[in-house]
């Protein structure tokens, strides 16, 4: 095999229009050297070439999936927003609406309570009447008519009671 100084050697001579086979040898060595390093290169560069394109092609898809990605955080931290305002609008609702129930159980009792007071002295005081009325004596002259009687005279009671309750 020529050394590098063989083949500068074997160069300059080749200028001077000397010529030996040691020279052709040392020239051609050095030629085939060059074209397996070419070669070599060529190897590589293809390699590297397609190692590129499979880079750029996970590279578009990474890019796609975080286009995807982003558009769905993106979904999210709307709704998120969305969910949030909604919440601070339904507590301010519920917070209102409880205040108004409130408010209306405070004005409300007093109004029930009275109610419910006549309700309870009307019914005591038709069931003191029912009393006095199943003692008294009758003086129809079947027990018929009296029975109607009574049932007349409870409605009257009971429609006198209720008006009053009212």
């Amino acid at each position: 095999m020529a050394s590098k100084m063989d083949i500068e050697l074997a160069l300059a001579n080749l200028e001077a229009g000397k010529f030996s086979f040691r020279m052709v040898d040392a020239i051609k060595e050095q030629l085939e050297k060059l074209e397996s390093e070419v070669t070599l290169l060529r190897e590589q560069q293809v390699e590297v070439t397609n190692d590129l394109r499979l880079q750029q092609i996970a590279n578009w898809r990474l890019e796609g999936e975080t286009t995807r990605l982003n558009a769905k955080i993106h979904s999210l931290v709307k709704a998120n927003a969305l969910t949030e305002k909604a919440s601070h609008t339904a507590a301010s609702a519920a917070t209102h609406a409880g205040e108004s129930l409130r408010l209306f159980q405070e004005q409300a009792t007093p109004v029930a309570t009275r109610l419910l007071e006549k309700a309870i002295d009307g019914m005591a005081a038709l069931a003191i009447k029912l009393v006095q009325f199943a003692h008294k004596p009758r003086k129809s002259a079947s027990p018929a008519s009296g029975l109607a009687e009574t049932l007349e005279l409870l409605k009257r009671q009971i429609s006198a009671s209720g008006k009053n309750a009212a």
